[in-house]
């Protein structure tokens, strides 16, 4: 486009060619007047972002979907090169940033690329037609953003708005990057508006930046505004600023710090490896004293909170366990972490952790077992299955003690009364029923006000009750009236799972709006919230107060609650997880298709995993949790 402005006095209004082709679209065409395509019908464009550098500033840089990176001679008109950028399976670019630094160097052409989680530094050696990638730390904060609106000014990079999947909301925050000193900052200030997909630029004189375009609370917006550049060039902090500076740093590490594990294979000393680590961050801890001029009573306490990371979980596989037969359903820690049970077709086998073998096996339904629990005390197994029956078993004689019939609609959870006396579960008619195991009969029925319980939960204290149906709310039940106390309003899409921490005083629950949500249960307000980028997370624990164990396909996923990020992957798993169970001793117990995993993070933590040669596997780490997760069972 030649564009002229309207207020351009200047413009030659009496020259008909000039007026003809100004403020006009028009295609590129070669010496032949032939149009110029570039890209094939197959590429994705949406979402393109392209830059001009070169020495003689007539190469065009081309970054599109999902991870490609072209360059066009403008002078020839020809393709030079393509290449595909170094992104892990799953990740892709649209509508990210793309710049081209400024750069003295002969030959070399410097860019910068930001999408989401991803950070690139790419050098093109013009002489040499040759690319190199190098990883740029992101911040946390805006990993799960892109669309968003960045100018490059100097030595920074300003970002403003963004935008992350179908139910969540647009961001307000400021962020400036620092491309020499590798250093973010999240502004304390945002926009008054929220917007995507929007467009930056400076101005001529470089004083003011212009937005224009994008869409605002889903809507095209055609609002226009600028804001002074010298207000995000200050470099002076607030002190929330300079709290959020500290914050990532900390998180920086913890992420080298799951690379570095990430990548240990074979013997490992972890001793060895944490004295290390203890060196490197004393050392980091004094530079920081010295360039941040950090108060000192500030640096004992970062310095536990560092060193917490720094002793991350390590695993390694350890033993197996040899299952005979059959399509693994459910998989059980007992509470005193002896045993575990597994629901296997309509068995349910119990096997004995420090033996590592089969002790009993309960045979009686008649259709697939969907549920099972073990009771308080360790002594009884409840287990639900197709065939409308909920049955209770003794564990020592593998005797049926009590059976539960009449009931059409399917049982969707099972759970014992914290004191062991009474069982609940949940139907498909909107009613929670409780029965007394001593007496053998139904003591009490709920109904629903919100459609089917997909799941219900007593609290620690035994006199709450924790459920959710088909929606987008988490209730809060009184246990003696049957009514609602409180609701958890938040999640915007519906709720698949929703789990109490071992004080009762907060909730965690995770949604198909790609979110997990930290809540607190005396106020029932929300306290955090985790984007995921992922929609299947049906099942959610608490490892503590302040970690949480999640799955997602093929990896368990570990998340501190404080730092706000994912801090530990578990991989290696053949088949998607489909549950995670944590034990009263910090347990965490994994099973897969066929596949057991089972974690016992103690002096010698252990890790089991049954793959679909019925092997149960083992793992060991240093620490004192274990963990549990599993996956569908073939039904």
């Amino acid at each position: 486009m030649k564009y002229v402005s309207v207020w351009d006095n200047d413009n030659n209004s009496n020259n008909n060619d000039i007026i003809k082709h100004i403020n006009e679209w028009t295609s590129l065409i070669d010496k032949e007047n032939n149009s110029i395509i570039i890209g094939k019908n197959k590429d994705d464009y949406r979402g393109v972002r392209g830059i001009i550098g070169g020495n003689n500033n007539n190469l065009l840089f081309i970054t599109y979907y999902p991870k490609n990176i072209e360059i066009f001679d403008l002078d020839k008109l020809q393709f030079i090169k393509k290449d595909i950028l170094p992104i892990v399976s799953g990740d892709w670019i649209r509508y990210h940033c793309f710049i081209l630094i400024k750069d003295n160097t002969n030959n070399n052409n410097k860019m910068l690329l930001f999408c989401k989680n991803i950070g690139l530094s790419i050098d093109y050696n013009e002489g040499n037609n040759t690319f190199q990638f190098n990883d740029v730390w992101i911040c946390s904060t805006i990993r799960l953003f892109n669309e968003y609106a960045y100018v490059y000014v100097d030595d920074f990079i300003l970002f403003f708005d963004g935008h992350t999947g179908p139910f969540i909301d647009t961001s307000k925050a400021i962020y400036k990057y620092s491309i020499s000193k590798n250093k973010w900052i999240e502004f304390e200030y945002n926009l008054t508006i929220s917007l995507k997909g929007c467009t930056g630029t400076l101005s001529e004189d470089r004083n003011y930046i212009y937005f224009f375009g994008g869409n605002y609370q889903n809507n095209k917006s055609s609002t226009n505004f600028k804001t002074k550049v010298k207000e995000w060039m200050r470099e002076e902090e607030t002190e929330k600023e300079r709290q959020w500076i500290i914050e990532e740093r900390e998180k920086m590490n913890i992420d080298r710090i799951k690379k570095q594990l990430k990548n240990i294979t074979g013997d490992f000393d972890i001793e060895e490896w944490k004295k290390k680590r203890l060196n490197e961050i004393e050392t980091i801890i004094e530079y920081w004293l010295r360039s941040l001029s950090i108060k000192i009573g500030w640096i004992n306490d970062f310095t536990i909170i560092t060193l917490k990371y720094i002793l991350r979980k390590y695993f390694k596989p350890s033993k197996v366990f040899q299952l005979k037969s059959g399509s693994v359903g459910r998989v059980k820690f007992s509470p005193d972490s002896t045993k575990i049970t597994v629901s296997l077709g309509n068995t349910i086998q119990i096997w004995d952790i420090k033996l590592e073998k089969e002790t009993h096996v309960l045979s009686g339904h008649s259709s697939t077992i969907f549920n099972l629990q073990f009771s308080p005390d360790s002594n009884l197994i409840a287990s639900s299955s197709y065939d409308e029956t909920i049955r209770l078993w003794d564990v020592k004689s593998s005797v049926e003690v009590l059976r539960l019939e009449g009931y059409a609609n399917i049982v969707k959870s099972i759970h014992f009364s914290p004191d062991g006396k009474n069982i609940l579960f949940a139907l498909l008619d909107d009613t929670i029923r409780i029965w007394s195991i001593q007496f053998g009969q139904e003591m009490k029925s709920i109904k629903g006000k919100f459609g089917s319980f997909l799941d219900v939960k007593y609290f620690p204290n035994g006199e709450q009750l924790i459920s959710f149906s088909n929606n987008t709310i988490i209730q809060i039940l009184d246990l003696k009236s049957g009514d609602i106390i409180s609701t958890l309003k938040g999640h915007k899409n519906q709720i698949l799972a929703a789990q109490f921490s071992r004080s009762g005083l907060f909730i965690v629950s995770s949604s198909s709006d790609e979110t997990i949500r930290l809540w607190d249960v005396t106020s029932g307000m929300q306290l955090k919230q985790f984007y995921l980028h992922c929609r299947g997370i049906n099942n959610i624990q608490f490892l503590d107060e302040q970690t949480i164990v999640c799955h997602f396909s093929k990896v368990i996923r570990l998340w501190d609650l404080k730092a706000g990020m994912e801090i530990q992957q578990l991989q290696g798993h053949s088949d998607d997880t489909a549950g995670v169970d944590v034990s009263p001793d910090e347990a965490i117990f994994v099973r897969l298709m066929k596949l057991l995993k089972f974690s016992n993070l103690k002096k010698l933590s252990q890790e089991t995993s049954c793959s679909i040669k019925q092997k149960i596997k083992f793992y060991k780490s240093n620490f004192k949790l274990k963990l549990l997760s599993y996956s569908k069972g073939i039904v």
